[in-house]
């Protein structure tokens, strides 16, 4: 029997790498990352031999090569799989989401993270966290008021109710560059204009939230979750 049903061929684009020049990958391997280490090291009183490596770390990203990760992690036996087919090859030539994510769990290794018991963990980046935190409490407490207001609006999905919905997304889609590579004084700047979408309105080079809107206003009995 013979199947005569179209199969459609998706060109999935090779995966951006963090040795192209002019790329957000490389500017990320070049300046954001060694900055993250910085503060890591500032931020914790870490050992002469924790700092050596931290040093060299930071010193060699262009050059360092991916090798095996061994501590007593949990997840040691799925990053053994992860690695396999990168072992050697230069870090900054592997696809540049796994490599960063490579690099944060090598940043665990080194400080020893996995080393002690959980309750006597040290987490690298809690002192990052927690000014980050601090510096914008006064908009997370804005969001979760928008938040709070937004289902007593969904019983009547009129233009107030969209107008909620349109500003929830541009929260979600620009909510996204709070980062730890930001100062806290840097969150500060932007944070503002997060819960004021209009100022980076034309920064979008393409929006279709009026799409969406329409879409999720042609839901019944949906849950959708919104990460802010």
């Amino acid at each position: 029997m013979t199947n005569n049903k179209q199969q459609t061929t998706i060109n999935i684009p090779a995966p951006l790498l963090s040795s192209e020049e002019n790329s957000f990958a490389y500017y990320t391997f070049t300046s954001r990352l060694p900055i993250i280490i910085e503060q890591v090291i500032a931020a914790n009183n870490f050992s002469p031999a924790i700092l050596e490596k931290l040093n060299k770390l930071k010193a060699g990203l262009l050059v360092e090569l991916v090798h095996p990760i061994d501590d007593q992690g949990p997840d040691i036996i799925d990053w053994k799989d992860y690695l396999q087919p990168f072992l050697g090859k230069p870090l900054i030539e592997l696809p540049f989401y796994f490599a960063e994510v490579y690099l944060y769990r090598r940043l665990l290794a080194i400080t020893e993270y996995f080393a002690s018991p959980t309750a006597e963990a040290i987490d690298p980046f809690e002192s990052q966290k927690r000014h980050s935190l601090a510096k914008a409490i006064t908009s997370i407490r804005q969001v979760s008021i928008k938040l709070d207001n937004f289902p007593t609006l969904s019983a009547e999905r009129n233009e107030q109710w969209q107008l909620a919905l349109r500003h929830l997304l541009y929260l979600n889609l620009w909510g996204n560059r709070m980062d730890l590579s930001f100062a806290p004084k840097e969150v500060g700047k932007l944070e503002q204009q997060v819960l004021d979408p209009k100022l980076k309105q034309s920064q979008i080079i393409l929006d279709d939230t009026g799409l969406i809107v329409d879409k999720i206003s042609s839901f019944h009995h949906n849950r959708i979750d919104f990460i802010v």
